[in-house]
């Protein structure tokens, strides 16, 4: 019983993990889009991580990104 838990838990984290890099994804295109220019994405600093670095016009942004996988 308790592998079956693990294995559902594994799927979960797994699925969690797709629908969080899709909506960087996203996130990602809508900027460039926008005329954004993407400098980095996913950018790791000890255990730190910033999703995407971005020059919006004059203005250099770091962004979190986070996705829902739900509506109300």
């Amino acid at each position: 019983m308790k592998l079956c838990i693990w294995k559902a838990y594994l799927y979960k984290m797994i699925l969690q993990q797709q629908i969080g890099q899709r909506g960087e994804q996203m996130a990602a295109a809508y900027l460039m889009n926008e005329g954004s220019i993407i400098k980095e994405r996913n950018w790791r600093f000890s255990k730190a991580e910033i999703d995407i670095n971005a020059e919006i016009k004059d203005l250099l942004v770091f962004l979190e990104v986070k996705t829902k996988s739900y509506t109300y």
